[in-house]
């Protein structure tokens, strides 16, 4: 059977550890400038973006499965990672030259404010859902202005939703 707890899902995690002891990794290697990324990222999740950007929705709504994983769609520095007033569980990641990615809506998180994640890394799963439905909102911001997802999401969602 696959084990579908925290522990089970962050390799990092090993028994008998919690989340609040896990030591923060050094900052990530050299790497792509986010700027520079457009069309490279990966797709936090599989889903499909029902809701895009526009002058009143500052980013990307995306469906997803019920607890279906979340990961880091860039290497970043995790800026914070919890409850936040009635967004529920947020991981608000630093992609550095100003950028900042917002992701909400998730049911658990799986990282900590201060860490670094990579490309990939489980950042969160999103909450269960007898529907097996769950929206995850997406923002990206450059020096604290929203900026459209769709240059640097926009084709991962396509071949993954």
């Amino acid at each position: 059977a696959t084990d579908l707890s925290p522990a089970g899902i962050v390799p990092r995690l090993k028994p008998g550890r919690s989340a609040g002891t896990l030591p923060l990794p050094g900052p990530p290697p050299d790497t792509l400038r986010f700027a520079d990324a457009r069309g490279h990222l990966q797709a936090p999740s599989n889903g499909h973006v029902t809701r895009t950007y526009s002058a009143a929705h500052q980013g990307y709504t995306v469906v997803t499965g019920s607890e279906a994983q979340i990961t880091a769609p860039y290497t970043a520095r995790i800026e914070f990672a919890g409850k936040f007033k009635n967004y529920g569980k947020v991981v608000i990641m630093n992609m550095g030259d100003g950028y900042f990615m917002l992701m909400t809506g998730l049911g658990e998180v799986l990282t900590q404010t201060g860490s670094y994640v990579t490309t990939g890394e489980p950042v969160g799963l999103m909450p269960f859902n007898a529907q097996n439905r769950s929206e995850l909102y997406i923002e990206i911001r450059r020096d604290g202005s929203p900026v459209n997802p769709r240059p640097w999401l926009g084709t991962a969602f396509a071949k993954h939703g």
